[in-house]
């Protein structure tokens, strides 16, 4: 995003001290932000954006340009031209049963409200 973000910068042909300023904040601000010592937020983004008179979906669009072509899913499973396509219905099934088997498990599941019995199927 910072790589994006850098690019904007030179498309609009502003400069870091000049967007500093114009955000009521100290020289270098933005250059903190961006090298990675200050944590970049959303409020930094949308606030450098206004700053610059760029629309979020412009940025957003030249930021899904960026990713597109480096975009590599972490895992594909083996083309198996050998077995038939799985039945829909039953990877809704799997799929149901996974999910309640997640939610039923006490680590990490999130809490009723008080007063609110368990659901039963």
């Amino acid at each position: 995003m910072e790589m994006t973000f850098r690019q904007l910068l030179v498309r609009t042909g502003m400069e870091m001290h000049t967007l500093d300023r114009r955000c009521g904040k100290a020289p270098g601000y933005t250059s903190q932000v961006l090298c990675g010592r200050v944590r970049m937020t959303f409020h930094h983004l949308f606030k450098w954006l206004e700053a610059m008179d760029v629309a979020p979906d412009e940025f957003f669009q030249l930021l899904a340009e960026n990713l597109r072509p480096s975009y590599q899913p972490s895992y594909r499973p083996p083309y198996r031209p050998d077995l038939p396509p799985p039945d829909p219905e039953e990877l809704d099934e799997l799929i149901g049963r996974i999910a309640k088997q997640l939610m039923n498990r006490k680590k990490g599941s999130p809490q009723r409200p008080a007063g609110e019995k368990p659901k039963t199927d």
